[in-house]
């Protein structure tokens, strides 16, 4: 904020922030030679260090911008298509959001997550959930729907409120998404990739509903991801390499799906692995001696599959 002193006029500029000057009018007569103001009347500039709040963005130039960031994580075309999830989102995000982001302003995950969050919600059906879906759906909106979901804080899903908020999420002090739990709650469609964008989450829990595809085969970039818990859905394919990189796993819970595919040796990685069901699915192979190394786990469920062989004496004598 600038002071024009003698003429008591205010102007608002836009200038980098933690900026001080206080200078003289080098045409103040009553300055002297050495520069040092002879008299308080002097002209004197003043800038504060508290910057103006942002303008919200608008028009084409915002769009741009946002599609310009949001290119980096969904395929431009999908974006580009009002059909696809991503085209859904995108547009929701930049003509509906209630909230009007803008990119650059903000929490520094916070642009990013909501889209990414939106995006899940269209890939899911998220129209057709029972619980706190979007404020024009008529849905319910409670605390405790079913047994299996629990909402912290009962916010409906692309609401004005922060996605931490929206039913089923849990964020960190940095407002950035841990906990996604979406169950029993007539889920469909499929699970995007874009969730591994959310690199905060430790715990992803999508069960009970009638997604298909496959679990996204970007999901080794969940680096924090603890607890994985996508059991009772209509998944096929087979288990996504990145899935074995994921050491601070303590629960795998995929149970009753339509899976394939074999068990890696690499499952041996995952030392902190304490519960695990693989139970119900269409895999095949040997049950791997590597999971031998796995000390903590105290929990295995293989049964209804098309295992070859027997279980490993090695595992067996895990057993407590």
């Amino acid at each position: 904020k600038i002071s024009l002193v003698p003429s008591k006029t205010t102007v608002d500029l836009a200038l980098p922030n933690d900026m001080i000057l206080s200078m003289n009018s080098t045409n103040d007569p009553n300055q002297s030679s050495t520069g040092n103001t002879k008299n308080n009347s002097a002209d004197t500039i003043l800038i504060s260090t508290v910057s103006p709040p942002p303008t919200p963005c608008l028009g084409l130039n915002r769009e741009m911008e946002i599609f310009g960031i949001l290119k980096s994580v969904s395929d431009p075309s999908l974006l580009s298509d009002l059909d696809t999830p991503q085209g859904k989102a995108f547009d929701w995000i930049v003509n509906t959001d209630p909230l009007r982001l803008c990119p650059g302003f903000g929490i520094s995950c916070q642009f990013i997550q909501r889209y990414t969050m939106a995006l899940l919600y269209f890939s899911t059906g998220g129209n057709g959930w029972l619980n706190c879906a979007a404020p024009d759906t008529g849905s319910d909106c409670v605390e405790e729907p079913n047994i299996d979901m629990i909402c912290r804080v009962t916010s409906r899903w692309l609401s004005a409120d922060s996605e931490c908020d929206w039913c089923g999420n849990t964020c960190n002090s940095d407002s950035c998404l841990t906990e996604i739990q979406i169950e029993s709650n007539n889920q469909t469609g499929v699970i995007p990739n874009e969730i591994s964008e959310l690199t905060n989450i430790t715990d992803i829990r999508l069960e009970k509903g009638n997604i298909t595809g496959t679990i996204p085969t970007t999901i080794g970039a969940l680096t924090n991801l603890g607890f994985l818990d996508l059991d009772v859905q209509n998944l096929t394919g087979s288990l996504p390499e990145g899935l074995w990189s994921l050491t601070k796993l303590t629960t795998i819970d995929l149970n009753n799906n339509t899976l394939t595919g074999t068990i890696d040796t690499r499952i041996g990685n995952l030392v902190d692995l304490d519960y695990l069901q693989f139970n119900n699915n269409n895999f095949t192979g040997a049950i791997p001696d590597s999971l031998s190394n796995l000390a903590n786990l105290k929990y295995a469920f293989f049964h209804g599959n098309d295992f070859d062989g027997v279980m490993p004496e090695s595992v067996c004598e895990l057993r407590w």
